[in-house]
């Protein structure tokens, strides 16, 4: 079965290249001459894939939330700044993470803790704003 799972592992690769329509005709040769139980074990294979684009979605949903949620006051917001001063990196490295954009293979994206301390830097940077609003007024 471990041969059949890499023959399957790299027909899922040769999807990414090809149209849908290629990927099926493809998919059909493939399982054209399997038995019943190596179609059931693909399947199972194509169930395992499922769950894990599922969660990936999810997973890229939570991190489009973050984005969503700065909606209205992004533009005000100088994001690489945010990238530098609080976490220490690049821009690329915040944008990334706010629009999964893919590294490695994968959707970017925020943990916990960095979640947090964005919410942390945004806290301060409002009661910086706030603080510069008072003395002008």
């Amino acid at each position: 079965m471990k041969l059949l799972k890499n023959e399957y592992d790299k027909l899922l690769l040769s999807g990414r290249t090809l149209s849908e329509s290629e990927f099926l005709k493809k998919t059909e040769e493939f399982l054209e001459w399997k038995t019943e139980e190596e179609k059931e074990y693909i399947r199972n294979c194509m169930f395992d894939v499922f769950k894990e684009k599922v969660s990936e979605i999810k997973s890229i949903k939570s991190e489009i939330s973050v984005l969503k949620q700065l909606s209205g006051v992004e533009e005000y917001i100088n994001m690489a700044k945010i990238s530098k001063e609080y976490f220490g990196k690049t821009k690329s490295w915040i944008y990334q993470r706010l629009h999964g954009y893919p590294v490695h293979g994968k959707p970017a994206k925020f943990t916990n803790a960095e979640k947090k301390k964005l919410s942390d830097a945004l806290m301060q940077l409002s009661e910086d704003i706030k603080a510069v609003a008072m003395k002008i007024a």
